[in-house]
């Protein structure tokens, strides 16, 4: 297991043999021969062994582990059987490249139109053109593209403001990520509520500053007071991405909450749990395409052993690896005081277990209140900055910082920069 680890987060500073050419995310039943064949042999299985640092023991991969793909003097390019509930972009995901491209690469008539059986040729990076079809029904303008988030994830989730000016400030503040809490149950409220009221040309103004500031701004749904599980999964993914088209925004982030013990919702058991999470999510994506931004905000037990052991929101991100962060959260709980419970040792919560367990580790986002009042487990910023220091140097860490909550630009500027001088 620790050999593993080591793989996951030294990965940068190991010097390779071969160029990288895209990642591809570990299956049930893969070998690194198998994996290898998969881009018709134009490296070995020693080749990827050696590129991700198993020598030690070239058999040591997990399900859900990113390997980094090496690139051979063959063509580097192998084929996908489209399976039930896949989407192009969860496809695509898998194997390190954008939808577009994938979806270029086959000519396909029409991105939306998988069938079980179907087989994909898949690229060993993202060889197809971008100027292709999306991977989604999306009719909206894409994001811009470029570096984004280009370092560390600094998100900021605002819940009360009512003013255009507020969200303008969040990017003037060094926020690259900006959630409006919350999209409840069919209707956004709050935040949210007050953005669908401005009317799409100030929308379109916000967001265009915010860009400009290379800054994405999403909505959240769900939330404390919302539980969704009665209904379908995709039904609710799915009005939550078109309210993220219809106003101009760049994504959604799900802040699902009220799971009772072992990841259990609304009387299911947790497989069925974790199937309407993962429903969700892909139907998000499926409307999004690939251009913008999905992340979930779970708490630390819905990955920990006090919900079992590689279950919940583990399961999740296998069925869903589109997913781009976890913004998590450590507080309510009374989870993350310090470096060893945020990083190390938290009954499976913690960043470096959650990574084991086979989310990339660079997806993974440290959430904490802001200020008192917003929330137990506040940390001072200043020693937030020291943690993040130590987890980069070692585990080679760099997700970034979630806080809650917007209350003013100095506020909210000072706590950032405490953190991220």
């Amino acid at each position: 297991m620790s050999r593993v680890i080591v793989a996951l987060c030294f990965l940068s500073v190991l010097s390779y043999a071969f160029a990288g050419c895209g990642t591809y995310t570990v299956v049930s039943g893969d070998s690194l021969s198998a994996i290898a064949a998969k881009y018709g042999n134009a490296f070995s299985a020693q080749d990827l062994c050696n590129a991700n640092g198993l020598q030690a023991n070239c058999d040591a991969i997990q399900i859900g582990q990113v390997l980094q793909i090496p690139c051979g003097s063959g063509s580097c390019t192998g084929t996908y059987t489209v399976q039930s509930g896949d989407f192009l972009s969860s496809i695509a995901s898998r194997y390190g490249i954008s939808a577009a491209d994938l979806c270029s690469y086959n000519n396909l008539p029409n991105c939306d139109a998988l069938s079980v059986g179907q087989v994909l040729n898949i690229p060993c990076s993202g060889s197809g053109s971008s100027s292709g079809s999306s991977s989604g029904s999306s009719t909206g303008s894409n994001p811009p593209s470029g570096n984004w988030p280009n370092g560390p994830i600094k998100a900021m989730y605002n819940i009360n403001s009512q003013s255009a000016g507020d969200f303008q400030q969040m990017a003037d503040a060094g926020y690259n990520l900006i959630l409006l809490a919350f999209h409840v149950s069919g209707s956004p409220k709050y935040a949210a509520a007050a953005w669908q009221g401005f009317g799409s040309g100030t929308q379109q103004s916000v967001v265009n500053y915010i860009h400009s500031k290379n800054a994405r701004i999403v909505v959240s749904a769900g939330g404390a007071e919302d539980k969704p599980y009665a209904s379908s999964g995709a039904a609710y993914g799915t009005a939550v991405a078109n309210f993220a088209l219809a106003n101009n925004l760049d994504g959604v982030d799900f802040d699902f909450e009220n799971f009772d013990g072992d990841f259990k919702a609304a009387g299911m058991s947790t497989d069925a749990t974790v199937q309407w999470v993962a429903d969700c999510t892909n139907a998000a994506r499926n409307i999004l395409g690939s251009g913008r931004i999905i992340t979930h905000a779970p708490q630390t037990p819905y990955f920990g052993a006090n919900h079992g052991w590689a279950d919940g929101y583990t399961k999740v991100y296998l069925k869903a690896p589109s997913i781009d962060y976890f913004l998590i959260q450590f507080y309510n709980n009374g989870e993350g005081s310090d470096y060893n419970s945020i990083f190390m040792s938290d009954n499976g919560g913690s960043i470096s277990e959650i990574a084991r367990g086979g989310v990339p580790i660079n997806k993974l986002v440290v959430g904490k209140p802001v200020a008192n009042g917003d929330g137990n487990g506040i940390v001072d910023p200043s020693s937030l900055r020291q943690f993040f220091q130590q987890a980069q140097s070692q585990l080679g860490w760099n997700g970034g910082v979630m806080g809650w909550a917007w209350h003013d630009e100095n506020t909210n500027a000072e706590w950032i920069h405490a953190i991220y001088p």
